[in-house]
C-alpha cells in the first residue's frame, strides 16, 4: 500500500509539555500512526503511512474540565476531521452508576458531529493482588471504540482493566497488541530520543485509529459502517463459544491485522450493509434475501451488527441514552427479515 500523503490523521494525547516524559508519551503514539508497520514489521496492516497532526493537551495531570473544554475547541477548530486518538491515562476507575463528565463530553460530540473517538482502554499498573480495577475514564465512552490490549497470544495484557459500563454496556468494544513488561511482547515505537519497546492501552488505541482512518477517509465509508466493520470483524462467528467469557476485558474480541480481513467477506460469507436515518418513531422490515437448498431449507447461520451514536445525558444516570433502536433478526411470515424498531428521533444507523 503507498503511503497516503492525502489522508490527515489528527492525533489527540496528553503529549507535548515540558517534562520529557509528557512528550516521548506522544511522541510514541504518533509515531504508530504515522509509520507503525515500519517499526514492527508483524503488525503490518496494510494501510500504508499517515500525516498526522499532534494536539497536546495536557503535561503529566489536567483537570477533568480544563481537559473537555480544551478537547471540544480543538474539536470545533477542526470539523474536517473524522478520527481522533485520544491516549490518557487514570489512576481511577469510572463509577458503576453513571458517566464520567469526560466521557459524557465525548458522547456528546460524537452525537452532534461526525467524528469518532478512539480511547485507550486505561491502564492497571498495581498488584493484582487487589483486583482488577475497572476502566478509567472516558473510556466509558459509549459512542466511541475503546481499546483494550492483548498479548500476541490473544490473552489480555498484564495491565488490562475490566468493563461493563453501567453494569451492561459492553466496554472496552475490542482489544488489540499493545505490548506487555516481557521484553518479547514489547511494541516498538519512536521517542524524541530513539526508537523505545513500549507497552500499554495508549499504544494499542492508534493501530485502530490507522484502521478507522482508512475506512473513512480512504475507502469513504460512514464513521457508522466504518465503527460496524471493526467491531463485527474482531467479534467473528466464534464470540459466544470463545471470546464471550472474556468479554469484560478484551470486548468483543481482537480485531484482524490485516485491514483486506475487515473489508473482506469470506468466500462462504454474504454480507449485506444497511444504512438509513431515523427521523421519527418508526418500525422498519428488510427482506433479505437467502438462498434454500434443494429440501427447501435454509443451512445458514447469520449474525447481525447494530451501529449508531446516540444522544446521551449525564443526568439520566443508568438510563444514559436518550435515543434507542431495538433489533430483531429472524423469520416474518415464512421469509427470513430483520426489524428494527426506532424510538428515537432524526439518528443515522447501520447494519452490518
Amino acid at each position: 500500500m503507498p503511503a497516503t500523503d492525502q489522508l490527515h490523521k489528527f492525533q489527540l494525547s496528553e503529549a507535548v509539555g515540558e517534562r520529557d516524559v509528557s512528550r516521548d508519551h506522544g511522541t510514541e503514539v504518533t509515531s504508530i500512526i504515522v509509520d507503525g508497520p515500519s517499526l514492527n514489521p508483524w503488525l503490518d496492516d496494510g494501510c500504508g503511512r499517515f500525516k498526522v497532526k499532534h494536539f497536546g493537551v495536557c503535561v503529566d495531570r489536567i483537570s477533568v474540565p480544563r481537559l473537555v473544554n480544551k478537547i471540544r475547541k480543538i474539536v470545533n477548530d477542526n470539523p474536517h476531521i473524522h478520527v481522533w486518538n485520544l491516549s490518557l491515562g487514570t489512576d481511577d476507575e469510572v463509577s458503576k452508576n453513571f458517566i464520567s463528565y469526560d466521557g459524557s463530553a465525548l458522547d456528546e460530540l460524537q452525537a452532534s458531529k461526525n467524528i469518532i473517538f478512539v480511547v485507550a482502554g486505561t491502564n492497571d499498573n498495581r498488584n493484582r493482588k487487589e483486583g482488577m480495577l475497572r476502566v478509567g475514564s472516558p473510556a466509558d465512552s459509549l459512542n466511541a471504540v475503546v481499546v483494550n490490549s492483548v498479548k500476541r497470544n490473544g490473552m489480555p495484557a498484564s495491565y488490562t482493566r475490566q468493563g461493563m459500563i453501567l453494569s451492561f454496556f459492553n466496554k472496552p468494544d475490542i482489544s488489540y497488541y499493545g505490548g506487555d513488561y516481557e521484553k518479547e511482547e514489547r511494541i516498538r515505537a519512536c521517542s524524541s530520543k530513539d526508537i523505545e519497546e513500549v507497552y500499554g492501552t495508549s499504544f494499542a488505541a492508534p493501530w485502530i485509529a490507522r484502521k478507522l482512518s482508512f475506512l473513512i477517509d480512504i475507502m469513504g465509508f460512514s464513521r457508522e459502517v466504518a465503527k460496524a466493520l471493526i467491531i463485527d470483524s474482531a467479534a467473528g462467528w466464534e464470540f459466544k463459544t470463545s471470546t464471550y467469557k472474556l468479554q469484560n476485558q478484551i470486548g468483543y474480541g481482537i480485531v484482524p491485522i490485516k485491514i483486506a480481513n475487515i473489508l473482506e467477506a469470506d468466500n462462504r460469507e454474504i454480507r449485506f450493509v444497511l444504512y438509513g436515518t431515523a427521523s421519527s418513531y418508526i418500525t422498519s422490515n428488510y427482506s433479505i434475501p437467502i438462498p434454500r437448498d434443494s429440501d427447501n431449507k435454509y443451512p445458514f447461520i447469520a449474525r447481525a451488527m447494530l451501529c449508531y451514536f446516540p444522544q446521551c445525558s449525564r443526568v439520566q444516570g443508568v438510563d444514559y441514552t436518550s435515543r434507542e433502536l431495538s433489533l430483531r433478526f429472524g423469520r416474518v411470515n415464512g421469509k427470513v427479515k430483520l426489524m428494527i424498531s426506532m424510538k428515537i428521533f432524526r439518528m443515522k444507523w447501520v447494519m452490518l
